[in-house]
């Protein structure tokens, strides 16, 4: 018996052994898993790799208890790019630990994942190798011109499953009221009641593939909702950041000076080398700046710099470039952005939102 609360596993009940098995989440990753058999309680810790699929557990002593050493005396667990478990090279049977691949529950009497809406086969057919895995059923997202691999509605992971993780087929995650008004700010108000947000936190992508408005921006948000990517956005001054090779995450305190950021796996749009702390794009909205600054700042971080980079466009982040000009107190250096896509797309989404504002 399972126990869910919107897209995260919380609980399991084994009715044979009367074994209870909690999770404990931190911002959607597993942090840890609780299991109470009656006699006892045992807290195992969760350690997780970039998608969020566990490689090992450890006790509280920091004893890794899972998986046991394979032949080669490993003590990690390794997955093939599409999440079968990689187990050629000794690991033993892994049946005693159910959260595997980007954090899914995985079903040992199918050998299927199970991800909410539909499971995913992550095996490869052995009768026709070439296909990679699949999910079982369609998705009931259809495909848009912008994102071709959406086209194929079984394709696990826009057959990008080292980047992208597929959560629920949703996409687009307000993290607060605010920050989904100043979404829908940006957008016309004709197509406004066509972005809601399901009980998941999602946007509802069912209904806005309703519309089919030409707007520059509700148009840009529709193609983030059908995306491979998943694109959180926060009104607040506090981003959660990390390194490159993620190893650690803190607290960024943006400047007065900062309207806004986006991270994301490897790159930001400011000049600190901070980075998204999880496969997530993260935009971040200064609530310092309100009314219809904080709507144009949206459509240039939202619309501007995570469009861009989830379309595959280059360049998504400014490029800067220096104008030294000589002047009777000396050299008097400016800076600039070159006229870039971007920068012309830029201007565009925030004309957009200039328009669609209201208060």
């Amino acid at each position: 018996m399972y126990l869910y609360l919107g897209e995260l596993f919380l609980s399991e009940f084994d009715p044979a052994t009367g074994q209870f098995t909690d999770s404990v989440f931190m911002k959607g990753q597993l942090l840890a898993r609780v299991i109470d058999d009656g006699l006892a309680t045992e807290v195992v810790y969760a350690h997780l790799n970039h998608l969020g699929s566990p490689v090992a557990f450890t006790d509280e002593t920091g004893v890794v208890i899972w998986p046991e050493q394979n032949g080669f005396g490993v003590q990690i667990h390794y997955y093939e790019p599409f999440g079968a478990d990689f187990d050629d090279i000794g690991t033993p049977p892994l049946s005693d630990q159910d959260i595997r691949y980007t954090g899914k529950l995985f079903e040992s009497d199918t050998g299927k994942h199970y991800f909410n809406a539909r499971y995913l086969n992550a095996i490869t057919d052995t009768t026709n190798p070439e296909l990679p895995p699949r999910f079982l059923t369609p998705d009931i997202i259809i495909g848009t011109p912008a994102n071709p691999q959406s086209w194929n509605r079984y394709v696990s992971m826009a057959n990008n499953p080292v980047n992208y993780i597929d959560p629920d087929g949703k996409k687009v995650r307000p993290s607060s009221l605010n920050a989904f008004d100043l979404i829908v700010r940006s957008l016309p108000v004709e197509t406004r009641r066509y972005v809601q947000i399901g009980p998941d936190g999602f946007i509802d992508p069912n209904l806005i593939n309703k519309c089919k408005n030409r707007d520059i921006n509700f148009h840009s948000l529709r193609q983030l909702v059908n995306s491979p990517a998943v694109v959180e956005v926060h009104w607040r001054s506090k981003a959660d950041v990390s390194d490159w090779n993620r190893t650690f995450t803190e607290t960024y305190q943006m400047t007065p000076m900062d309207m806004g950021i986006t991270l994301v796996g490897r790159a930001s749009t400011n000049e600190a080398s901070l980075y998204s702390p999880d496969s997530s794009i993260h935009v971040y909205i200064n609530p310092r700046f309100v009314g219809i600054d904080a709507t144009e700042t949206l459509a240039h971080e939202l619309y501007g710099h995570a469009w861009t980079y989830i379309m595959g466009l280059t360049p998504w982040n400014h490029i800067v470039e220096w104008d030294y000009q000589t002047t009777k107190t000396g050299i008097r250096a400016e800076r600039r952005f070159r006229d870039t896509e971007l920068e012309r797309r830029m201007r565009k989404v925030e004309k957009a939102a200039r328009k669609n504002h209201t208060e």
